[in-house]
């Protein structure tokens, strides 16, 4: 028995190795170019990849789903949990561009399709037959394609939000401004 096992184990770490190899990979490319590319200003910043770094200003008035704060851009997640993990059956961010100040200028940032990294501000579990108001309603308006037989244990909500005045580091391709004609 101890024969067949062996190849077996060897087998499996192999092919569980193998993702967590390339993983590894792209995040080391990820930092090099992170350590590689300079902080650049607002009104001097090149064309194409550039790292900024500077205070948010939300460029509408947007509100964060869960605890009404203002904020330049809202992310949240609802978890269900099963045995001794939360698995995550919705997630949204708000997608509105926001804008960045430096001490030199104004840029727009789109971080649609970005990776955002923000704490959690606010993180609470509650039943899922006997939700708070706020998470009922954002459930009611959302209807999350998980269904609703999830919600008859306990569900976690969390929201992450970038306030206004708030410390950005970004890292992005800029772009020239689209040129208007008036006819």
């Amino acid at each position: 028995m101890a024969d067949f096992t062996l190849p077996a184990v060897a087998t499996m770490a192999l092919a569980s190795g193998l993702p967590w190899f390339a993983k590894s990979f792209r995040e080391l490319r990820t930092q090099r170019l992170i350590r590689d590319t300079p902080t650049a200003r607002i009104r001097s910043m090149p064309m194409g990849l550039v790292e900024l770094c500077g205070r948010a200003e939300p460029r509408s008035e947007l509100a964060a789903p869960f605890s009404g704060r203002p904020c330049a851009y809202w992310e949240v997640d609802v978890s269900t949990r099963s045995k001794n993990s939360w698995h995550v059956v919705h997630r949204e961010a708000s997608g509105h561009p926001f804008y960045l100040r430096d001490e030199t200028g104004l840029a727009l940032v789109y971080p649609a399709g970005a990776t955002v990294r923000l704490g959690f501000q606010l993180e609470e579990v509650c039943a899922g037959v006997a939700l708070p108001d706020v998470y009922a309603d954002y459930l009611r308006e959302r209807r999350p394609t998980a269904g609703t037989l999830w919600r008859m244990g306990s569900l976690r909500f969390r929201e992450r939000e970038l306030a206004p005045e708030q410390r950005v580091y970004v890292l992005g391709t800029a772009t020239p401004p689209p040129q208007s004609v008036a006819v």
